[in-house]
């Protein structure tokens, strides 16, 4: 007789600490903790509580990606700047163009 899907979902996240935690996890805790992030977050902006604000927060984050930005083109540039000493002289043979 075949087991109820139910059934075989609970014994097989009772049979996973890891898997029964992270479930336990995402069903129960975290609406709450969005909420109590919310009101945080709020009594931040309002200045009732020290912290980053919202505006704050966001033009943080635009920085932050701007600067990843610069680097990834300085890598870019210096990867670049490093090629010509590499270039391979020319095999015997062939001759200098005029």
């Amino acid at each position: 007789m075949d087991t109820p899907p139910s059934s075989a979902a609970r014994s097989w996240t009772w049979s996973r600490p890891d898997a029964a935690s992270r479930t336990w996890h995402a069903i129960w805790t975290s609406p709450a903790e969005t909420i109590y992030a919310w009101r945080r977050q709020d009594r931040i902006d309002q200045g009732l509580t020290p912290g980053l604000t919202s505006t704050e927060k966001t033009e943080l984050a635009a920085a932050n990606k701007h600067i990843a930005e610069l680097e990834a083109e300085l890598a870019i540039h210096r990867r670049a700047g490093e090629l010509p000493g590499k270039v391979a002289p020319p095999k015997d043979g062939s001759r200098r163009s005029r």
